[in-house]
């Protein structure tokens, strides 16, 4: 079964990562964003680390669209050489893309866990990946409590 993880760096993909071990028995593949601070950083777990480029330095007006637009390509392309059949996310923006191919191209099941610091609201990422995403997981009662297909399951990080 190949499982990816796709989170953008920083604490996005410690949160994965403090749940890959759930996975045991899978082969898991991360894909994240190429941020400086990924440089020089193994992860022995996982069976293979996708980086994303960014373009423009990634600003909001071009060079936010333009990587996910080419990182929509290049995960249709990890996609084809590795069939997901599930896909984990804890969110930011590189999630979108891949939750999309994942589901709609593949049939993956997508479980998308929102933040642990999203405690009244969902992220940007998790109000768009809700209505089609297969499990949704928050960790806060009061927040699960908002929206009726988010499951809370206790503090998961």
């Amino acid at each position: 079964m190949n499982i990816y993880i796709v989170s953008s760096p920083g604490g996005h993909l410690n949160e994965t990562l403090s749940m890959v071990e759930a996975f045991e028995g899978c082969d898991v593949y991360a894909i994240t964003l190429d941020f400086p601070n990924m440089k020089g950083i193994s992860f022995p777990c996982l069976k293979g680390v996708y980086k994303m480029r960014l373009w423009f330095n990634y600003s909001i007006k071009f060079g936010l669209p333009i990587t996910l637009l080419v990182s929509f390509f290049s995960i249709l392309r990890i996609y084809l050489r590795h069939r997901p059949h599930m896909i984990f996310s804890t969110g930011s923006e590189i999630a979108l893309p891949a939750f999309l191919l994942g589901k709609f191209l593949f049939g993956a099941k997508l479980v998308y866990v929102e933040c642990f610091t999203r405690i009244k609201t969902l992220s940007l990422t998790g109000k768009i990946v809700y209505g089609f995403s297969d499990r949704f997981l928050v960790q806060w009662p009061e927040l699960a409590a908002k929206y009726d297909k988010a499951l809370y399951r206790g503090r998961l990080i």
